[in-house]
Order: C-alpha cells, then sequence, then structure tokens
C-alpha cells in the first residue's frame, strides 16, 4: 500500500505533544480505504447495538424510555477487535502505514495494538456522543499511546467529527459514565479518577478550548487516549462509518480496573506493572518484529 507515514513530521508530532490531539491529511492511500470498504459490512453486521450507551438510567420496555429505545434502535452500532473476525481488517494493519506512522508520533520503538474500534452512526443520528476520555477505562498506564481515527465518509462539526478539548490530555483522568448496575466498579476504581466527575467543557471555554476535526477519506486525527473529546450527530444523508486504532508504545503497563473488563481481556494473563508482552495485543511495528495476524 501507499500510506504516508513521512507526513508524521516534526512539526506534527509538535502539535501532537501539545494538544493531544493533530489530524493528518491524506495518509491513508485509497487501496486501503478500499480494503476497509471491502469488509465494513461483515463487521457492521456482527457489531453490538450502543445506540442508548449514555442514556440515564436502564431501558425497559414497560420503562417511559422504551419508545425512545425503540426509535434509536440501529443508530449507533460499534464492534471491538474486528481484526479477529474481518481478514480485510487484518490485511489492513500488516499492510498499512498506520502502525509506523503511530511509532514516529509517540516516539516509540515498538507499537502494539491495544484494539480497534468501528463506530457506524446510521443517516441522521441525532444522538451525539458526549464528552469522555477513553484512558480512564483503559487498564493500561503510560505516556505512549495514541489512537488513530478516521473515517470512510467526509464528517464535519455538524455531523459527527471529533470536538477536543485541546491540552486536556496533560490533566487528570475524570470519572467515566457506567450503567446503574456497575456503580459499585466505580467505587472500586475512584482512585484512578483524581479529576473527579466529568467537567461542563460546553461552558467553560476559557480552561477547556475546544477545535473541531473536519475530514475526508484518507485524514487520520491521532490522539491520546487522555483527550476530552466528543462528536455530533452523523450527516442526514449518508451514515459515518469510522475506524479507530489503538496503539500502544514501549512505556505502556498493565494497569487492572474493575471499570471497564470486557469479555476478551479476562483472557489476559499479566499483573500490575507488566509491560504489554501478550499475543492478545499484537506487535504491529517493527515489521520484522511483528506478529502474524492470523
Amino acid at each position: 500500500m501507499h500510506d504516508r507515514s513521512e507526513l508524521i513530521t516534526p512539526d506534527v508530532i509538535d502539535t501532537f505533544q501539545r494538544d493531544g490531539a493533530v489530524v493528518v491529511r491524506k495518509i491513508l492511500a485509497q487501496e486501503s480505504l478500499e480494503l476497509l470498504k471491502s469488509g465494513v459490512k461483515e463487521i457492521i453486521d456482527a457489531a453490538d447495538d450502543y445506540s442508548d450507551y449514555y442514556d440515564k438510567g436502564e431501558v425497559t420496555t414497560s420503562s417511559p424510555g422504551a419508545k425512545q429505545h425503540e426509535r434509536r434502535r440501529g443508530q449507533t452500532l460499534t464492534r471491538q477487535n474486528a481484526w479477529v473476525i474481518s481478514p480485510q481488517v487484518r490485511s489492513f494493519l500488516s499492510q498499512s502505514g498506520l502502525p509506523a506512522a503511530a511509532a514516529k508520533l509517540i516516539g516509540s520503538r515498538q507499537v502494539r495494538l491495544y484494539e480497534d474500534l468501528m463506530i457506524y452512526k446510521a443517516a441522521g443520528t441525532e444522538q451525539a456522543t458526549p464528552w469522555h476520555q477513553d484512558d480512564p477505562q483503559w487498564p493500561l498506564v503510560g505516556r505512549q499511546m495514541c489512537s488513530g481515527w478516521f473515517c470512510l465518509d467526509p464528517v464535519d462539526s455538524s455531523s459527527g467529527a471529533l470536538r477536543f478539548a485541546i491540552g486536556s490530555y496533560k490533566g487528570p483522568r475524570y470519572r467515566p459514565y457506567v450503567a446503574k448496575a456497575r456503580s459499585s466498579d466505580l467505587e472500586s476504581d475512584a482512585q484512578y479518577f483524581e479529576g473527579g466527575a466529568m467537567p461542563d467543557v460546553e461552558t467553560h471555554p476559557e480552561q477547556f478550548p475546544v477545535k473541531s476535526f473536519d475530514t475526508k477519506p484518507g485524514d487520520v486525527v491521532f490522539f491520546h487516549p487522555r483527550s476530552l473529546h466528543a462528536a455530533f450527530g452523523s450527516n442526514p444523508a449518508y451514515p459515518r462509518r469510522t475506524f479507530s486504532f489503538r496503539f500502544l508504545g514501549d512505556d505502556v503497563r498493565w494497569e487492572p480496573k474493575k471499570t471497564v473488563m470486557y469479555e476478551w481481556l479476562a483472557q489476559v494473563k499479566l499483573k500490575a506493572g507488566d509491560p504489554i508482552e501478550d499475543k492478545i495485543f499484537p506487535v504491529l511495528w517493527p515489521p520484522n518484529e511483528a506478529d502474524t495476524l492470523a
């Protein structure tokens, strides 16, 4: 493929280190995008419905929110670790310049994959993704982490583009949203959320300057997982098909938490403080050390 990791220039690295988020234009080749497009339907078919993930309370068929739940069904779908089921995603990871770009950006000799995430928002999805951080819900600690986020469709600030509180990745971890049934997990992990409750980003622009990243297919937004970010709904004319690849560098260590322990993470045998040396997190860079994605 002809992805352009050389676009990770010193200026791009400086912006990432200052702001915690940077967009790199036309870094993915059309060939890479077409490869993912050819497999995206199968990934969507295997996705979970997260249309009501950020709703307050539990929605049941008899609750007041049931009709709203039915209306939203299928609007927001997600699939973790599509590389496990999709040969197209495996080929993308093996052939793409994205891992090399991530290595340059975070200054790491080696890059592993934490996970990939496909997010599908149906055309005209009104529900926004509220302000949040990824880092507090990852069982990891370290400086050398980044996500490479991109869409197969054009997005702007009104149709699903990522919005960031610039520089927020340097600050504390805030308490994430979890369903009511898991509130005790938050209590157990309170020491990890030194910032307390999620701040009201919109009403404090002096503290949280916000920048939106409009993108076209081929552009990639790289950001640190501690960055506060959000997005509005999708374009009414077409869906938003998004991939986010989460990369780990040399200094990342295992930091188990109860707040989010997906079933696949239960397979990890690492102890607190261990380097991330587990085949569940395959090495993608450098090529001579990369694991075979079978």
